[in-house]
């Protein structure tokens, strides 16, 4: 969801926020029953996209959901602009009993 909620000649303004959940990772059926069969991936790729390398990538991760939320706030006077976001994402993950707790990310970008 988007809203400009000001703007005139000189001045914009930009908010933003979403979120997301997955209900359903997908099956590995090669997986350990109960533990990894179900699993999700986390990647990102360079700002510049000229080829669709990942920059980083968590590689598979044994999870029965995830959830994503966040939001942004950007500004501008003329051609001076002004960006904020922020989002947390959070993996419920299917583990075995040693194995540390769920694993959270978080994402933050300033521009100006």
């Amino acid at each position: 969801m988007a809203a400009r909620p000001y703007h005139d000649q000189d001045w914009n303004l930009h908010a933003e926020a979403s979120g997301q959940h997955v209900f359903h990772p997908n099956v590995n059926a090669s997986g350990e029953p109960g533990v990894s069969q179900k699993t999700l991936s986390f990647g990102d790729e360079p700002e510049l996209r000229i080829a669709f390398d990942e920059l980083v990538s968590t590689g598979p991760l044994s999870a029965s959901g995830a959830s994503v939320y966040g939001g942004g706030v950007g500004a501008n006077w003329r051609n001076f602009l002004v960006q904020r976001e922020y989002y947390q994402i959070g993996v419920i993950q299917s583990k075995l009993p040693h194995v540390p707790a769920d694993a959270q990310f978080q994402r933050r970008l300033c521009r100006g």
